[in-house]
């Protein structure tokens, strides 16, 4: 039985072939979004490889919005990666009022019930 060939794709190489960027937007398009905010904390910390200036060339055009580009040096495209990441403000907005109905309903329930 014939073997398929096997093509070899950048998103193939290993972790450690590859910079931190392109971990940082792969891992974003994976949905890993923790592991895309460690990578892309880590690059504004200072942390660079040797590949990382033809990481920035090639994700900057990517990343860019379609009436904002994204400049092309690493802490400009680790930016914007952070910013794609962050959490919605509403889900935290969305928890505090739940609990303070919660905490309403069970003053509520102690105050008539007489627990």
């Amino acid at each position: 039985m014939a073997k398929a060939k096997h093509q070899s794709s950048p998103a193939a190489r290993p972790l450690a072939a590859r910079s931190i960027l392109n971990a940082a937007h792969s891992a974003f398009g994976r949905g890993d979004v923790v592991e895309a905010r460690r990578l892309a904390t880590a690059v504004l910390a200072g942390a660079r490889e040797k590949d990382e200036d033809a990481a920035e060339l090639a994700l900057a055009p990517l990343i860019s919005a379609p009436g904002a580009a994204v400049a092309q040096d690493p802490q400009s495209v680790a930016r914007a990666i952070l910013r794609m990441t962050r959490p919605p403000a509403r889900a935290y907005l969305f928890a505090v009022a739940v609990a303070g109905v919660l905490a309403f309903l069970v003053a509520f329930a102690i105050h008539f019930y007489d627990f």
